[in-house]
């Protein structure tokens, strides 16, 4: 059984608390109990000086957990999410995700910055279309839960 209020030391812990399964806490909940940091994870990250690299960490018929490993200034297109919900964790540095009305829409609505440790998610129902900017001076590192 989980223990549902206990800190996430590790990325397996992070994997057993998920279960990708919808029940006991929100996954959003579960990410807020993260405590571990990058240097658990660097072992695991790679980055193209073209394009983000992403490591998928767990994956099963209900979610995905994705690494994903940022440049400065690299970004997502402009997207949505076609899952019932999707969440961003900033595990190092700091995204920008820029929230627009449509995928071929140029102009940005709401601008949020995700700091370290900063959780972001998208519900399939919501309609929200986004893009991820790396906007940290430096390299960042984002964990991605992708539900379906």
């Amino acid at each position: 059984m989980p223990i549902h209020n206990s800190n996430i030391s590790n990325l397996n812990d992070l994997i057993n608390a998920l279960n990708c399964n919808g029940e006991a806490d929100s996954n959003t909940q579960i990410l807020k109990r993260i405590k571990f940091g990058f240097r658990e994870i660097e072992h695991l990250c790679f980055w193209d000086r073209d394009n983000y690299s992403k490591i998928s960490i767990e994956k099963n018929e209900a979610c995905e957990l994705v690494l994903i490993c940022w440049e400065k200034d690299q970004k997502s297109a402009i997207h949505d999410h076609d899952l019932d919900e999707a969440w961003t964790y900033i595990l190092k540095g700091e995204l920008t995700e820029e929230i627009f009305s449509s995928v071929d829409s140029s102009t940005v609505e709401k601008t949020l910055v995700l700091k370290q440790k900063a959780v972001s998610s998208i519900r399939k129902e919501s309609n929200k279309v986004h893009r991820l900017i790396n906007s940290y001076n430096g390299r960042s590192v984002s964990l991605h839960l992708y539900k379906k």
